[in-house]
């Protein structure tokens, strides 16, 4: 992807399943980026776990390397309720 003259780049890793049923779907599973780099900076890989628990989506994230980390939960039964933690304090800017 290119963006006025910066290329973003890397590998792209999908092992992901939806159980549940139609109203009340449950997905699980991992996106993993690999190869990351912005023109010539690398990032380093990157990974999502998702599961889902009594209709609540849980997101452990492993970000840049270890580098970041972060937590959310999306309660996917309507309320669009959300609790997002991040910790970047690893990742220089």
């Amino acid at each position: 992807m290119t963006r006025r003259g910066l290329t973003l780049q890397g590998d792209l890793v999908l092992d992901l399943a939806v159980g549940g049923t139609m109203d009340a779907p449950e997905p699980r599973g991992r996106v993993a980026v690999r190869n990351m780099a912005a023109g010539p900076r690398p990032f380093g890989p990157s990974t999502l776990h998702l599961d889902t628990i009594d209709g609540v989506l849980g997101v452990d994230a492993d970000l840049f390397g270890g580098r970041g980390r972060g937590r959310m939960d999306l309660d996917l039964g309507g309320s669009g309720m959300a609790d997002l933690r991040l910790d970047m304090e690893r990742f220089p800017l």
